[in-house]
């Protein structure tokens, strides 16, 4: 889980997060800072983690809701967010 003094441990380049903000929306969990993952030189990718005991919805596009509220990213970040930017394997 992300928290504060934790990012910056997150900076190469190759680094994308990969945030649920329907499960933090359904636990009433805190979200993410992605403005500040986003600041600090990572990809940020948004997902719906649909799952009946922690994310009730498969709605991709909702997921830029609670982000662009919450954080401030803009349009463009959020739409990148769940399109562009995706996780990647870990190098062998």
């Amino acid at each position: 889980m992300a928290g504060p003094g934790r990012h910056p441990a997150l900076a190469p380049p190759a680094t994308v997060c990969t945030l649920l903000p329907g499960a933090a929306l359904t636990l009433r969990l805190p979200f993410p800072d992605a403005r500040r993952m986003l600041d600090g030189g990572c990809g940020v990718a948004l997902g719906t983690d649909l799952n009946p005991g922690s994310s009730i919805t498969e709605n991709l596009p909702l997921m830029n809701v609670p982000r662009l509220h919450a954080d401030g990213m803009g349009v463009d970040e959020a739409w990148m967010g769940v399109t562009i930017t995706r996780p990647a394997p870990w190098p062998k």
